[in-house]
Formats: structure tokens, sequence, C-alpha cells
């Protein structure tokens, strides 16, 4: 994988810059661990903490502190055409999916909302696939596909 053994020999030792590069990494996988970590508590937070049937409200509460915090930090406002963009992509982004994921939250069962949760992301490959430039990767290597065959039966 990494060439020959004195190769590996060499890029094990702690002199290394990859080895040292390694130990640097950990913050980062952590801090990285954190988003789909909180992510997943969205259902857990809404069904068992939040008022019933509050959709809005909800999600007022989880987008306006991050936003406010956000602007506190960069203190800058949109300019020009940015303000029609940044409207556009609040409504989209903050304004729409988060009362639809509150909703679903409230109204779906935990076992289906794990389900979609799930697909979703499936759901955007496939979609992709309808954009002119983007096709399917499909790796060739049969020890990728026994691989991953055998993580995916666990």
């Amino acid at each position: 994988m990494y060439g020959s053994p004195a190769r590996r020999r060499a890029a094990s030792t702690s002199n290394s810059p990859r080895a040292t590069n390694r130990s640097a990494l950990v913050p980062v996988i952590a801090l990285t661990a954190l988003a789909p970590i909180s992510w997943g508590t969205t259902y857990a937070v809404t069904t068992e903490f939040l008022p019933p049937d509050r959709p809005l409200f909800t999600a007022l509460l989880r987008a306006l502190p991050a936003g406010l915090v956000l602007l506190a930090l960069t203190r800058v406002l949109p300019r020009g055409a940015w303000w029609w963009k940044a409207t556009v992509l609040g409504a989209l982004n903050i304004g729409a999916f988060f009362p639809l994921l509150f909703l679903s939250a409230y109204r779906l069962p935990g076992g289906m909302a794990a389900v979609v949760g799930s697909v979703g992301p499936l759901f955007v490959a496939g979609l992709a696939t309808l954009l002119p430039a983007v096709r399917p990767y499909a790796p060739c290597s049969p020890e990728w596909r026994r691989r991953w065959a055998s993580v995916s039966s666990c």
C-alpha cells in the first residue's frame, strides 16, 4: 500500500512527518465526528424534550441561536446581489427545511425516521446521476467489492 517494507517502517517512526500529522488529526477527526452526532440527536431531542406539536417554534429554537452567533462572530452583512441570494438560501435551507424536519420528527415513528434519514444520501446520489456532468463511479477492484460486502453484512 505504501511501497516497500522499509518505506512503511520509515513512515511509522515518530520522527516522520506522516506520524506527526496522524497525531495532529485526532482532534480534527473528533471535531468532525461532532456534526453527525449532534445531527443524530435531532429526533430524540424533539420527541423527548421539546414542546409537542410546535415544529415552527422548534425550528426557530434551532436556527436562530446559530445564526446570531455566526453574525456576531463575522460581523459582516451581505452586500449587493448577495442580499437576495442569502434570502433565497436562508428560506430554502433554514426557513423550509427546519420546519419540515421537525414536523416529520413529530409525526413519524423512530424507526421510520431512521430509515428515511439513512436513505437520504442514496437518494441524493441517485438524483445526482440525473445531472449531465455527473456519472456514477463503480470501483472495479474485486478486493474493494469483497471488503465492502464484508462490512455491509455485519
